[in-house]
């Protein structure tokens, strides 16, 4: 494989609603963050890692110290998007002479990955040639032709799909995936070339078969919990010992 300059990115707002400064959660004696700092640290691909966040620095533990990175208030707001966020890292980056051919994305609030399920997708990014490539696990009982509008007089409508007058039996549902948030892959010029957003032209996603979840409320963190101290479900978890990693950013 030829060398490239690959960014595992980690993108950590401390603003969290649905469960306080969920980033910052604990499973296994490591937090979110650092768990997402670890995958990457895992992955063969990734040559340099970077968290951006607004915690502050003495807030996240030294091993998120070694990859800090402080996100100006501007960009620390609900609705800040993702690619805002990496627009201007990406701009920071470049008078510090250093311009990643790809970035991967690690988010937190998805544990249950390691680096070797991040270096499986980016292979095949490559092999399919996609300006960017997302892991994604099939729906069954969130099926989208199942989820509905109510207006303000209770009006049951389809969300995006109407369903059937007489129903539709679940074989007969045609396959949905929802992205997991496990693994990103997004090539750097879909940063400055803005015509296809965030994920560029090519698009192809990545069936995740490993267990997922994504904590977004105080029952997603204790079912994280669970299942990792639960040995009969197989989930996917970075290796914990100590890696060393050589960075290129100063």
């Amino acid at each position: 494989m030829q060398k490239m300059n690959v960014l595992g990115l980690i993108l950590a707002r401390k603003g969290s609603k649905g469960l306080k400064n969920k980033n910052l959660k604990d499973i296994n004696g490591f937090s979110l963050i650092e768990l997402a700092i670890l995958a990457g640290l895992e992955s063969k691909v990734i040559t340099e890692i970077v968290f951006s966040t607004d915690y502050k620095k003495s807030d996240v533990g030294n091993l998120a110290k070694k990859y800090y990175s402080k996100r100006p208030k501007h960009l620390s707001k609900d609705k800040t998007l993702s690619f805002e966020v990496i627009e201007y890292l990406l701009k920071e980056f470049k008078k510090k002479n250093y311009c990643p051919d790809y970035i991967i994305l690690i988010e937190p609030p998805c544990p249950f990955r390691d680096g070797k399920l991040i270096d499986k997708v980016f292979k095949l990014n490559l092999k399919m040639k996609s300006d960017s490539m997302v892991t994604c696990k099939e729906v069954n009982d969130a099926h989208p032709i199942r989820i509905k509008k109510i207006d303000k007089n209770l009006n049951l409508t389809g969300y995006c799909l109407e369903e059937p007058e007489f129903g539709l039996p679940r074989q007969m549902q045609k396959p949905a995936y929802l992205r997991d948030q496990a693994v990103y892959i997004l090539k750097t010029k879909n940063f400055k070339n803005k015509k296809f957003g965030i994920y560029g032209k090519r698009r192809h996603g990545f069936l995740n078969k490993n267990l997922t979840v994504n904590i977004d409320y105080p029952i997603d963190y204790e079912l994280a919990k669970t299942l990792f101290k639960n040995k009969n479900f197989k989930i996917l978890f970075p290796n914990t010992k100590p890696l060393k990693f050589k960075r290129t950013i100063k």
